[in-house]
């Protein structure tokens, strides 16, 4: 019964410890655990990094992690299982080292190519990107499309030939 209750009181303080955090300003390096977290890091963030080459250092389980903007000095590392990366943009000058199990990392971007668990290309936010990525997780690409500028031009003028056909049809 003892142990039990040590489980449960060690998973409700788990549990509470979850927070959601917004970085838009410079900070020091950001190191958390526990379960669930979420940390947003967004324009204007300027995040240092430690003696090991690290801007974020997360340990535990199901962090979620949303970079959109700002600059990390240095990688990111993580310990324990399930975080989820989202990356769209911003500028990562390090590594991401996840020696847990069970990561996802979902970048978006135009011409993001995945080679040898090496990403390039060009974020959603216009901001390039040469990452390596080590450690068993699960990388995902979503590749926008950019119309084609000739697509727009036909487009354009099927649109006038629309409109003056049916003003020729009120004119009469």
């Amino acid at each position: 019964m003892k142990l039990i209750i040590t489980i449960l009181f060690l998973l409700s303080s788990w549990i509470t410890n979850a927070a959601t955090v917004t970085i838009d300003s410079p900070s020091s390096d950001i190191r958390f655990g526990g379960l669930g977290n979420t940390l947003n890091i967004i324009d204007g963030a300027d995040i240092m990094m430690d003696t090991g080459g690290y801007s974020i250092a997360i340990s535990g389980f199901e962090h979620v992690i949303n970079i959109s903007g700002g600059i990390l000095q240095g990688g990111v590392n993580f310990s324990g299982f399930d975080h989820e990366v989202n990356i769209t943009g911003g500028v990562i000058n390090g590594d991401i080292f996840g020696n847990g199990f069970r990561n996802i990392f979902n970048f978006v971007g135009y011409d993001l190519v995945l080679e040898s668990n090496n990403i390039t290309g060009f974020l959603q936010d216009g901001s390039s990107i040469d990452l390596n990525i080590r450690g068993p997780n699960q990388i995902n690409i979503t590749n926008l499309s950019v119309p084609e500028p000739f697509l727009v031009v036909l487009l354009l003028l099927g649109l006038t030939g629309v409109f003056a056909y049916r003003k020729k049809l009120y004119i009469k």
